[in-house]
């Protein structure tokens, strides 16, 4: 044994860490008719959002790029939300992956550089310079937007969603990261706790289910390397991680 479990379930009746790991599914809208956008002529019938996510550092964009220019292919085409402003809802780790080179599973996406367009390429839509967008900090809890320069960019969003409110959900914590011999979850919401764990092949490797408001999963089975956990609270609020086990 790598320690002792009997000290691992008192940490688990403990307050955890109050921090927020990622959400699934990303949220991006573009608002084409902000003064801080660069997107002539309105009134477009479609629009694709063409990007590419960044892993080798938090400013890093467009190093596994998705969207095919010019086509109308429905590879990364938005859904109109109203009169000029579209929507994109996307898992970032499965949606790069239709990048040439796939993104691997074990890189940790920090950032998104994105252009919008329409169907065939004709309107090209980026801020009021003419510049890139960007998405940064998707590897913390709020992504924020950004002009090439780093500036804010108001004509876009970009949100986690989650099933839980952000107040609660800041407070669903998985540590220690890296762990030995177990995974603790504290919540701050009480209910049925479900914690999944995978490998990078997507195998189920480890699971727990409490209820409560805290639950330990055993990984001293498991060999050194990286793996994703996914924790569901009440079957309604889903955190999706990366784990390191050492």
């Amino acid at each position: 044994m790598k320690g002792n479990f009997t000290k691992v379930c008192a940490i688990a009746a403990m307050t955890g860490l109050s921090t927020l790991g990622f959400a699934q599914n990303l949220t991006i809208t573009y608002d084409a008719s902000q003064s801080g956008a660069d997107c002539q002529p309105l009134g477009q019938s479609t629009m694709y959002m063409h990007s590419g996510a960044g892993t080798s550092s938090p400013t890093a964009g467009w190093e596994y790029v998705v969207g095919n220019w010019g086509q109308d292919d429905g590879i990364g085409q938005m859904t109109s939300s109203g009169t000029d402003t579209w929507e994109i809802t996307l898992d970032v780790m499965n949606y790069y992956t239709q990048a040439t080179p796939p993104l691997p599973a074990t890189e940790t996406v920090y950032g998104i550089g994105l252009v919008f367009r329409n169907g065939d390429g004709t309107a090209e839509c980026k801020d009021g310079a003419g510049s890139d967008i960007y998405i940064r900090g998707l590897d913390g809890s709020t992504p924020t937007v950004e002009n090439a320069d780093g500036t804010p960019f108001a004509g876009v969003t970009a949100s986690w969603q989650v099933g839980l409110t952000e107040a609660n959900v800041a407070e669903v914590a998985v540590y220690p990261n890296p762990a030995t011999d177990f995974i603790n979850v504290r919540s701050a919401v009480r209910g049925n706790i479900d914690v999944q764990v995978y490998n990078v092949a997507g195998q189920r490797v480890a699971s727990e289910q409490a209820f409560g408001m805290g639950a330990v999963v055993d990984v001293q089975h498991l060999h050194n390397g990286v793996y994703f956990y996914e924790v569901t609270v009440n079957n309604s609020a889903v955190k999706t991680g990366k784990i390191i086990v050492k």
